[in-house]
C-alpha cells in the first residue's frame, strides 16, 4: 500500500520561525534582541536565491562593525549597519563581517522560504539543547519517512 502522507508534513509552519541566539547576537543591545523575537517583521521585496531582506524593528548593532569576515550559514539573520536585517539562503556569500543575530533552525529553513514578499513571521528563540533536540527529532522522522520508500533486495529482481 501506497504512503499517502506528504512530504510537506516536515515543512513546519512556516509563520512560526525556531531561531537559535548568535552567533554575534553581543553585537546587540538585550532590548534590541527581545524587539526582533517579540515583533513580527515582514518579507521585503528584496527577495531572491542569496536571501531576503526584512522589515520590522531596527536592529542597529551596538559595536563597531570591524569584526573579522567568517563563514555563514545557511538561515543565518545577518545585520547591516543601517540595522536592516537579511536571512541569508542556499546561494548566499560564503563569508562576511556583519553580526548575525539570530540563525533559523535547519528544520524550519524550508518552512520559511515558502513565504513571499509582503508575508509576516514571527521569530521564537530556543536554547540550544532544544535546537539539538528539535534537529535529531527532525532527522530521525526524515529517516523513517524515507525509509518507507526504500526498495528490498528481493523486490528488484
Amino acid at each position: 500500500m501506497p504512503c499517502r502522507k506528504p512530504l510537506s508534513g516536515f515543512r513546519p509552519s512556516s509563520h512560526k520561525i525556531r531561531v537559535i541566539l548568535g552567533p554575534q547576537d553581543r553585537f546587540f543591545w538585550h532590548d534590541t534582541v527581545q524587539a526582533l523575537l517579540s515583533h513580527p517583521v515582514t518579507l521585503t521585496e528584496a527577495y531572491d536565491r542569496m536571501g531576503v531582506r526584512l522589515s520590522g524593528p531596527s536592529l542597529r548593532p551596538d559595536a563597531t562593525l570591524d569584526m573579522p569576515s567568517e563563514d555563514i550559514s545557511c538561515g543565518s539573520v545577518q545585520v547591516a549597519g543601517d540595522g536592516v536585517a537579511t536571512v541569508l539562503f542556499a546561494d548566499r556569500q560564503t563569508t562576511g563581517g556583519y553580526p548575525k543575530i539570530t540563525t533559523i533552525l535547519s528544520g524550519d529553513i524550508d518552512g520559511f522560504v515558502h513565504n513571499r514578499s509582503r508575508s509576516t513571521v514571527q521569530f521564537q528563540a530556543v536554547s540550544a539543547q532544544g535546537a539539538i533536540e528539535m534537529t535529531r527529532g527532525n532527522h530521525a522522522s526524515r529517516r523513517r519517512y524515507c525509509g518507507q520508500f526504500a526498495i528490498s533486495q528481493s523486490t528488484k529482481m
